[in-house]
């Protein structure tokens, strides 16, 4: 889930790379990456003046990138504690997100709050369920993924001070991560149906983004041991045996193997006493 700093020199992503699980950032030029946070956090949200908001727990935190200092927001008045998909106003004080846990499926109603945390206030019905919001660069829109009338997960915009909320794309199948402003505010980039696309925030056809991307993955050879059989009619020693078991007595071990109930005395020859079915 990758997120360009707003000079576009830096990416900071989620990883469980060697040395711990938590949010990075790397130069866009390359080199060696630097671990932010440890832990589960995701969605990470650079704001205009170079913090990160993110998700730890259900619950939204701001982290400091030169100092790695982290701060929960205090988020008041939602009708249930989660908040995921944090998402800055131009503005660097206000943080738009989703009542809603990180495992929701569907999404939550869209809230604001201070990024110092404080009452929250809603900017869309309770009975809209939405994800990944997503403020335009001049502050005037708001992009964000919800469903349509048959349950799919689609693009939709509307304007920041409220008005008619309109669906951008129809796909059979969007991935409703994060979409994507121009920096001139005039289209959204997303991905649906296997590819990314671009599409016209006041209307038009969307155009696909061709992309191809070549990967290089190494893995250990592992050398295994030849497999053998035993030859037919053969005498072999069972093995796999389940469902162990001691007498009340202590004097007799009964088990599964081969698809039998056998028991025997420590040193004696077993004997089967049932057939199991499978």
């Amino acid at each position: 889930d990758p997120a360009f700093s707003p000079d576009g020199q830096q990416i900071a992503f989620r990883s469980n790379r060697p040395g711990g699980s938590g949010l990075w950032i790397i130069p866009l030029s390359g080199g060696a990456a630097r671990r932010l946070t440890t832990g589960s956090d995701s969605a990470p949200a650079w704001s205009p003046d170079g913090r990160l908001a993110f998700v730890r727990g259900d619950r939204i935190h701001v982290v400091d990138v030169e100092t790695g200092t982290v701060t929960p927001v205090q988020i008041e008045g939602l009708p249930s504690p989660p908040a995921r998909d944090p998402a800055w106003w131009p503005d660097a004080h206000q943080i738009v997100f989703t009542n809603a846990s990180t495992g929701a499926f569907a999404g939550g109603a869209l809230y604001e709050v201070a990024a110092g945390g404080g009452p929250s206030t809603p900017r869309s019905p309770q009975t809209r369920r939405v994800l990944a919001p997503a403020p335009s660069p001049d502050g005037r829109w708001i992009a964000y993924f919800s469903r349509d009338a048959q349950e799919r997960a689609q693009l939709w915009v509307e304007p920041r001070e409220g008005g008619q909320a309109t669906q951008l794309a129809d796909h059979s199948d969007t991935t409703p991560l994060r979409t994507r402003w121009s920096r001139d505010g005039a289209t959204l980039m997303y991905s649906a149906d296997g590819r990314l696309w671009r599409v016209p925030i006041g209307g038009g056809p969307r155009q696909e983004i061709p992309f191809s991307a070549k990967l290089v993955i190494r893995r250990r050879q592992a050398n295994l041991s030849p497999v053998t059989f035993a030859r037919p009619k053969s005498s072999v020693r069972a093995r796999g045996h389940m469902g162990l078991a001691l007498s009340p007595d202590g004097e007799r071990i009964a088990v599964v193997a081969l698809g039998q109930l056998w028991v025997f005395r420590p040193g004696a020859k077993p004997s089967a006493v049932a057939a199991l079915p499978e």
